[in-house]
Parts: C-alpha cells; sequence; structure tokens
C-alpha cells in the first residue's frame, strides 16, 4: 500500500542518518503523531537509539491507561518501552550527541522542545528533520520545508541538516472529504 511504502522509504532514510552518526528531529504532534511515530519505529524493528520528549510523554501516560482501546497494545507497549523518555535538560543534551531519532512536539516547529532540537542540530548535514504533519503555510515547520531556513531569536539561519517530510497525514484530502 502507499502507507506502507512511505513508511518504508521513512524507516530507511531515518536509519542512514543514524548509522552515518547523525540525529533526526522528528517534530510531532504530541497527542497522536508521536505515538503513531514510535509505533512506526517499532513495527519496522528500527535498531536505533529513539528519545520521545515533551507533551508526547503526558499523552503516553494516558494512553498506558487505556490500552484497551488501542488497536496493538503489544506493538504500544513495545515502543515505549523501548523509547527513551526525556525528563529534563540533561537528558536532551545527551540526546542531541546520541546518533538517533528524538520524537518532540511541536509539530510544526512552532514551540515546544523542537526549537532546542532543531537549533542543537541544524547546522551539521549529518542530521535530518523529517516532519510528519501537515506544515501551515507561514508557521517555522513550512518555512524551513520550503526554504531551508529556520528563524531563531529573530535571526534567519540556514539550515544544512537534510530536511525531508513523510506524509503520515491521519485524514483523507480534500476530495475523499467531499
Amino acid at each position: 500500500s502507499e502507507r506502507l511504502k512511505i513508511e518504508e522509504e521513512f524507516i530507511t532514510h531515518t536509519s542512514e542518518v543514524v548509522e552515518r552518526g547523525g540525529v533526526v528531529l522528528v517534530p510531532a504532534f504530541g497527542v497522536g503523531r508521536s505515538q503513531e511515530v514510535l509505533l512506526i519505529l517499532e513495527a519496522h524493528h528500527f535498531q536505533h537509539p529513539v528519545f520521545v520528549d515533551g507533551m508526547a510523554l503526558k499523552a503516553i501516560e494516558i494512553m498506558k491507561k487505556h490500552e484497551g482501546s488501542l488497536r496493538d497494545p503489544d506493538l504500544f507497549m513495545r515502543a515505549i518501552r523501548n523509547a527513551d523518555w526525556i525528563e529534563k535538560w540533561q537528558d536532551r543534551r545527551k540526546a542531541v550527541k546520541t546518533p538517533s531519532v528524538i520524537v518532540s512536539p511541536a509539530g510544526m516547529l512552532k514551540g515546544g522542545a523542537a526549537i532546542f532540537y532543531t537549533e542543537s542540530i541544524a547546522d551539521k548535514k549529518q542530521n535530518a528533520i523529517f516532519l510528519v504533519s501537515y506544515q501551515v503555510p507561514g508557521t517555522p515547520g513550512r518555512v524551513l520545508l520550503e526554504k531551508k531556513k529556520f528563524t531563531l531569536r529573530g535571526k534567519v539561519r540556514d539550515v544544512a541538516a537534510d530536511v525531508g517530510r513523510y506524509d503520515f497525514s491521519s485524514h483523507c484530502g480534500r476530495n475523499e472529504l467531499m
């Protein structure tokens, strides 16, 4: 299926970056998309460190209490057991120095810990930022995607890291909605 193809491309490219010593930042919405990315990594037997941060952790705690409403509770429990939970600044600083995947809100890079990660990894070619959610025009995520630039503290910076987009959109397109 189209979806499986996108997942496989995502896993392949993510593995390539980590194997060359890079860090992959996956800015993702804290509720739903972050957990989905963790499940994709687990389902495809991703063999490298995975960190998860921010609001995503609060959502995971709630989901753990409602396993019965999950499609695949076993996969979910494996995915969250195999991920390193980031709880303090020290963990963030360690994560950006570890060849790994970091899943962190905000999904459009408008705030959250993803800003710190972007700042830390954007200027190195071996790193990557893979966007997995729709990017509203004008948001930092959209600007990154279209221009490979990121504004930090009012200063526009070029991004050397690889920038990619994987459409794990959670709803159908305009035509299907109509």
